[in-house]
């Protein structure tokens, strides 16, 4: 399930995960499970708390994504590990619109298209790297 080079404790381990877990965001709101973002977040992370408490609501309602998407940017993806250990790791993210459907199939709403640059910050704890904080700017 997970990239390989996320067992990785270097720069390179954690800029994967980082990648990994946004990826999972839309796979989360589409299947209304949130285990491995729950798996890959710490307590501390509020943005986390936010999507996990999205796709779980999604859930709970019989609601689920069922048209978006999330696109990386390689060429804008950057690394770097602190002293202490923790990994920083930024990305341009375009995401398409998003169009959530009830269990009829019926719309649910949407959500629009933008671009953002994401920043996460991650710490290696129990033998992976698991995110710690994440920050979203809209680009625009």
């Amino acid at each position: 399930m997970m990239p390989e080079d996320a067992a990785r404790t270097d720069v390179a381990g954690a800029m994967a995960t980082a990648q990994f877990f946004m990826s999972e965001y839309p796979n989360a709101l589409k299947s209304t499970d949130p285990l491995v973002l729950k798996s890959l977040s710490l307590d501390s992370c509020d943005f986390c708390a936010d999507i996990i408490g999205d796709v779980e609501y999604l859930s709970e309602t019989g609601q689920h994504l069922a048209v978006g998407s999330v696109d990386q940017d390689q060429s804008t993806l950057q690394g770097t590990l602190d002293d202490d250990g923790s990994a920083f790791v930024r990305v341009t993210v375009s995401q398409s619109q998003f169009d959530y459907v009830d269990s009829e199939g019926n719309s649910a709403g949407s959500s629009p298209a933008g671009t953002f640059t994401v920043d996460t910050l991650l710490t290696w704890t129990d033998g992976l790297w698991r995110v710690q904080g994440v920050s979203v700017d809209d680009t625009k």
